[in-house]
């Protein structure tokens, strides 16, 4: 028998797994092909921004509140405050800033607080009339 005649079974072979193989990875997961079918690794629709500020704060409590719901925390020795980035100590926080709050071991005491300038309130403009024409 000639090597090509031996080569020719196996190439196909490999051809057919190489093509099953491509196929189930385009799937994702999900049964459908191009991988629109919401499995394991689908991708998700981004969550809204969610901002949540700071109500009151105190040497061992802060209190926030998002657009849905009001938490307290505990603060402890060991919480981290940071401040845009940087560390920070509790006297840098102050009531309406935005905050984000990462619950220590105990889901009651705060692990870490980042907070952020409070957001500003844009300035209202006078609405020009289109219709109107400066006079003399």
């Amino acid at each position: 028998m000639s090597p090509t005649k031996l080569l020719t079974p196996i190439i196909i072979a490999a051809l057919t797994l190489f093509g099953t193989a491509t196929l189930q990875a385009g799937k994702g997961g999900g049964g459908k092909p191009g991988g629109g079918g919401g499995g394991k690794y689908a991708k998700k629709e981004p969550a809204p921004p969610h901002h949540t500020t700071i109500v009151s704060i105190s040497a061992d409590s802060i209190s926030i509140k998002g657009s849905a719901d009001a938490k307290t925390y505990k603060i402890t020795r060991d919480t981290v405050i940071e401040y845009k980035g940087q560390r920070a100590k509790l006297d840098d926080l102050k009531s309406g800033m935005r905050v984000s709050v990462t619950p220590g071991s105990d889901p009651t005491v705060a692990g870490r607080i980042s907070a952020s300038e409070a957001p500003e309130d844009p300035v209202p403009t006078p609405a020009k009339d289109k219709n109107a024409k400066g006079k003399k």
